[in-house]
């Protein structure tokens, strides 16, 4: 695990998480998941905010010569818009690597951005509820693309569901998911924008 320092953080901001992430998987056996949280305590709890793993993971081709290393067009910039904050004060990230003895996982260039209210800095604006969910969750997306690949996540890194979303209004039929916490991973442009959901 890799713990941050704290940020102080205002409930009443909305905060959003962007940070690089560079990985090979060893081969289709041997391969990691990255799973990144959020704690408000130093640790003691934490909330699951993003998971991929394997070859959605992988931002380069399977390697298995040697420890392998990023050039830098092997990297991506990943995002995790809105944390859920319960309160004002320290906020840690936490980025765990979930290893089965794949390649090592590069991480580079934190960031947290602040907005006020709902006006995002960044140019996708995500709006998810209700969560928990029973059968629908609304997607609400401003953007400026008209295809938005999606993927639903379990905390595996395992594909449960994938479309397309349309910028504007769109529903998630989660209905035949087992309850659980899920992530939603959207595709703008070829940034990835991801978010908690909870299925009861």
């Amino acid at each position: 695990q890799l713990i941050t320092a704290n940020f102080i953080v205002d409930q009443n901001q909305q905060v959003n998480l962007t940070f690089d992430v560079a990985y090979s998987r060893y081969n289709s056996t041997y391969s990691d998941t990255l799973a990144v949280y959020f704690s408000e305590d130093c640790g003691f709890t934490k909330e699951l905010i993003y998971v991929k793993g394997g070859e959605l993971l992988a931002t380069a081709a399977d390697f298995a010569s040697d420890r392998w290393v990023p050039a830098s067009e092997e990297w991506r910039t990943e995002t995790v818009f809105d944390l859920p904050l319960n309160h004002t004060g320290d906020l840690s990230i936490i980025f765990e690597n979930r290893g089965r003895y794949g390649q090592p996982i590069y991480l580079d260039n934190l960031g947290l951005a602040y907005s006020i209210g709902n006006e995002d800095v960044d140019e996708t604006k995500l709006s998810i509820y209700p969560t928990p969910a029973v059968q629908i969750v609304q997607v609400e997306i401003q953007s400026n693309n008209q295809i938005l690949p999606f993927k639903v996540l379990d905390l595996t890194g395992r594909i449960v569901q994938q479309g397309i979303f349309s910028s504007g209004s769109n529903q998630l039929n989660v209905e035949n998911l087992i309850p659980g916490v899920f992530v939603l991973e959207i595709n703008d442009n070829g940034n990835s924008i991801s978010r908690k959901i909870i299925k009861q």
